[in-house]
């Protein structure tokens, strides 16, 4: 596939190769995410590779179906990162993603882009698992499976704790569906 910048080229390849190789071999970690969490099951019904290589959902699909309201809100969540990530041109995306994978969009100190610094606390749970994320996070053509699978852990006990359709839950719930793709 021909793209008119270099980056849309690494992130496609990047992104292609890892879904490929997450969905023809699953670890044990992402089993046991993807039974904790039913709806990202339900996402995975919906979700299809983009012309760049990112994962989106097709919400009419998912309306069609029936999935429920947190696997929708996780959804649109998980799509205007996708939208954000895409529409940011490529330096600002580039150096964002060196950063986090998770890049768009803010939450507290250390989630997403504009890490406040590391002197400053993290205003809750959420916030301090994006510190560690971030800390232990080694660029975006890394490899960041045991990074990620750190984070995906420290996240569950704040998806169990907070509603899908709070700031803090949506937020934790597609940081998850995208995540659980990259461990």
């Amino acid at each position: 596939m021909k793209h008119k910048f270099s980056f849309i080229l690494i992130v496609l390849a990047f992104f292609t190769t890892t879904l490929f190789a997450i969905y023809s071999s699953a670890s044990a970690l992402e089993s046991n995410h993807r039974v904790e969490y039913s709806w990202l099951s339900e996402l995975d019904k919906v979700t299809e590779l983009n012309e760049h290589g990112f994962p989106v959902v097709r919400l009419d699909k998912a309306e069609e179906l029936g999935l429920d309201n947190e696997a929708l809100e996780v959804g649109r969540v998980l799509n205007e990162i996708v939208t954000d990530i895409e529409t940011n041109g490529e330096s600002t995306a580039l150096a964002r993603m060196d950063r986090s994978l998770f890049p768009i969009g803010s939450y507290g100190n250390y989630c997403g882009y504009g890490n406040n610094g590391y002197s400053i606390p993290a205003i809750d749970d959420l916030d301090m698992a994006c510190f560690y994320h971030d800390k232990c996070f080694r660029g975006f053509l890394a490899d960041n499976r045991s990074c990620n699978a750190e984070f995906l852990t420290r996240l569950s006990p704040i998806v169990a704790n907070n509603a899908w359709n709070t700031t803090k839950g949506a937020y934790a719930r597609a940081a998850v569906a995208l995540f659980s793709r990259f461990v």
